[in-house]
């Protein structure tokens, strides 16, 4: 039972840290220029048509600014 708790909280912990992660990156898009929000919702839809949310964050850590 303890198990299963701990793999409970491990879980929501994920999603907690993953919201809050999300409204980071909506705070920081919502700051683009207008052209710059097109061009960043263009390349966000073609990576997750191509490949999800796995694919999402691959191509986040390969980035080079």
């Amino acid at each position: 039972m303890n198990d299963q708790i701990q793999e409970m909280t491990e879980y929501i912990k994920f999603w907690i840290k993953f919201s809050q992660k999300s409204e980071e990156i909506m705070h920081e898009y919502n700051n683009l220029s207008d052209v710059n929000k097109r061009k960043a919702s263009a390349e966000a839809q073609r990576i997750f048509m191509a490949q999800g949310v796995a694919g999402v964050m691959e191509y986040g850590r390969n980035m080079v600014l």
